[in-house]
């Protein structure tokens, strides 16, 4: 009689692909795989008073609260050195389609009176709640495999380890640009480039950002002007993307803010691989893998395997949960 070797199941890679954590219990009974939902159950529209429901606050903006009667988000007050930002507690599905409308503050001064910097949007593949560089960088440069749109106040003619140079037409001028930061230096794409009115007057000026997720598509208008930017090399194949909104000061300074955010966009899936493997880690049979909705249950155990018997399972027993909007394991 042969004598049979011990399994595992590990589920050390348990993965989020959604931006969702996972909470978990111990034991199931069987293995299932949940259905993938579509992905209409999982839009979300964010209005104005439901803001700090689906945005966390950081840095300089959690000093300020948010103005539920003008629903207004302060970013920096008008102080030197001040760097705040807010950030989707959850991840985007880029395989959909998205629109974010707005009114941004700039604030009530050019560069050549003391003003700066301006505000950045940045899209990544991480945690939600890594943000990037401020200054230069715009909330986009210092993050690996990220992008963005800014609307940059003050030029910056040489450039630091987490931002090149501004390109040198706009110098002493502001604009509006998309940002190349793949390899966490954010890089101002020249060609996307357009000069933008001075901040004046505190003035709240409409904002748009448009994104079609077949064609991978973005669009911003700003004040009347429109950039549009094929940023399917920035997506790549993340299917899920966190995003935040940035403003940040230094010598030069000006109010930034936000106001009457909506954000209609789709919710990232959560994905729960389970690896078989022997006691040596060799892989015994083919990986089982879970997809689904925030709020829908996963389950998952051993499995009959000719030569094998069960030993134990890995990762603490941590085999059953429900998918939930929070940013990690």
């Amino acid at each position: 009689m042969n004598k049979k070797s011990s399994a595992l199941l590990t589920m050390g890679t348990l993965t989020l692909l959604a931006g969702g954590g996972v909470v978990l219990t111990n034991l199931p009974d069987s293995f299932k795989i949940q259905r993938v939902y579509a992905a209409t159950s999982r839009d979300i529209t964010v209005y104005p008073k439901d803001f700090l429901t689906y945005f966390q606050r950081n840095g300089s903006a959690a000093g300020f609260d948010y103005d539920l009667a003008t629903y207004t988000q302060t970013l920096t007050p008008n102080k030197a050195s001040q760097a705040g930002n807010v950030i989707l507690k959850t991840k985007v599905d880029m395989s959909q389609n998205f629109t974010f409308t707005g009114k941004i503050n700039l604030g009530d001064k050019a560069q050549n009176a003391g003003g700066a910097d301006g505000v950045g949007f940045l899209f990544h593949p991480g945690d939600t709640n890594v943000v990037g560089a401020p200054g230069g960088a715009a909330g986009i440069g210092g993050v690996n495999g990220a992008f963005g749109f800014k609307l940059d106040t003050y030029y910056n003619g040489v450039g630091e380890n987490s931002f090149t140079p501004d390109p040198s037409n706009f110098k002493g001028k502001p604009f509006g640009a998309f940002v190349d930061g793949l390899n966490g230096q954010a890089k101002t794409i020249a060609s996307s480039a357009q000069s933008i009115s001075e901040p004046s007057n505190n003035n709240f000026v409409d904002f748009t950002m448009s994104y079609n997720g077949a064609t991978k598509v973005m669009s911003v208008t700003y004040g009347g002007q429109t950039w549009t930017q094929d940023v399917s090399s920035f997506v790549g194949t993340n299917q899920a993307m966190s995003f935040s909104i940035a403003a940040s000061t230094g010598a030069f300074m000006n109010l930034q803010q936000l106001r009457n955010v909506n954000f209609t966009y789709t919710v990232a899936q959560g994905t729960v691989i389970a690896n078989y493997v022997d006691e040596q880690g060799n892989t015994i049979a083919q990986q089982e893998t879970t997809s689904g909705d925030i709020d829908t249950p996963y389950v998952t155990s051993q499995k009959t395997i000719p030569g094998y018997t069960f030993k134990a399972f890995q990762m603490e027993q941590r085999l059953r949960g429900i998918m939930l909007p929070m940013t990690k394991l």
